[in-house]
């Protein structure tokens, strides 16, 4: 009995992998999803609008050419949401081994500059500042969180950083952002 469950199992799920999300259902559900996917880069990429647009649309074309094996395992822009954070690491990747710049070197640019990048809505916001000073990890992990309004479990699937790590990260940037601020 066992044996022919698991055979059945085995049977369906190559038929069911390739028929979760046709093209047509895709374009559909990706539309609501655009503007807070090229906000979320907006703020990684230091307000580097043209940036964040090439990595939104790198990673819509990503996942629309592989919509065939979206598992839903998670929601739709979860997992959209996690080829653009793989295509911002793959940028920042490309960018290093080219311009063999530190890491170090990069995290403390100075967010006056940066911020003359950022659009109106984020150029006068000390709060935004703030976030822009945090770590990298953390400030993914806040954005994510307070601005696109992911939940732990969301955010962990994108990151691929444990729940409890996320929640962690959270705590000690709402004291950090804290301090900042006051």
């Amino acid at each position: 009995m066992v044996t022919q469950t698991k055979r059945r199992i085995f049977e369906i799920r190559p038929h069911v992998i390739h028929h979760f999300m046709d093209k047509q259902q895709f374009i559909s559900a990706i539309g609501g999803m655009q503007e807070s996917l090229r906000r979320f880069l907006l703020v990684l990429t230091h307000g580097d609008e043209e940036l964040a647009n090439d990595l939104a649309q790198e990673a819509i074309l990503k996942a629309y050419l592989h919509c065939a094996t979206f598992e839903q395992k998670s929601a739709l822009q979860t997992w959209v949401f996690r080829i653009a954070y793989n295509e911002y690491l793959n940028e920042q990747n490309k960018y290093w081994n080219t311009h063999r710049v530190a890491v170090e070197n990069y995290e403390s640019v100075d967010t006056e500059v940066a911020s003359e990048q950022t659009d109106s809505a984020f150029r006068y916001e000390p709060l935004y500042q703030a976030i822009d000073k945090l770590p990298k990890q953390e400030k993914v992990v806040v954005i994510l969180y307070y601005l696109e309004e992911k939940s732990i479990r969301e955010i962990s699937r994108i990151t691929e950083i444990t729940e409890s790590n996320i929640a962690v990260m959270l705590f000690r940037a709402r004291k950090k952002l804290k301090a900042m601020l006051s």
